[in-house]
């Protein structure tokens, strides 16, 4: 099976640290697939981060607090000074689960969602989740454009979405 491997390069670590910066004033942040590249990296150890992936490597459990798994086996309520972050947004998740999903999102402080922008299925799902978002106002996007760098030299990984779009959300006022 092939990995995304392209994701720990630098161009794709980009990602991960615009948005442990719009998220570093957030006391919990759970990260939704950060696998390869979990934002605890990237945040100061005051922040609280739980990495939920089904691929997340074992020797990630020993740092911070990871779960193996699918998000939504786990149930989280969101806090008032909470984050959330998906930056490759592919949900696999029955009908029922998707509400949750969405509530728990806008209950957060802070958001940030990437989305490939030619992967039809990902732009799917961040227009239903936007669209059920009542507290959370969009406050910036951003556009990558990562095509242009070399990717060849990554044995047994998928290809690449380089064309990326992160979201940036915040509680209205």
């Amino acid at each position: 099976m092939k990995e995304w491997l392209y994701l720990e390069t630098l161009p794709f670590k980009s990602r991960v640290i615009l948005a442990a910066n719009w998220l570093q004033d957030c006391d919990h942040i759970l990260d939704i697939g950060g696998y390869r590249t979990p934002i605890y990296h990237y945040l100061d150890p005051k922040n609280k981060v739980v990495v939920i992936d089904p691929r997340i490597d074992d020797r990630a459990l020993m740092n911070w607090e990871a779960i193996k798994g699918r998000w939504q086996d786990h149930f989280f309520e969101a806090k008032s000074s909470q984050g959330f972050v998906c930056l490759g947004l592919e949900i696999h998740a029955p009908e029922k689960d998707w509400s949750k999903f969405i509530s728990f999102i806008d209950g957060c402080q802070r958001a940030v969602i990437g989305v490939a922008s030619d992967h039809i299925h990902s732009v799917n799902q961040f227009e239903r989740i936007e669209a059920g978002l009542t507290k959370l106002e969009l406050k910036y996007t951003v556009g990558l454009d990562l095509s242009g760098n070399d990717f060849s030299g990554l044995k047994d990984s998928a290809p690449p979405y380089t064309n990326r779009r992160l979201y940036f959300f915040e509680k209205g006022s």
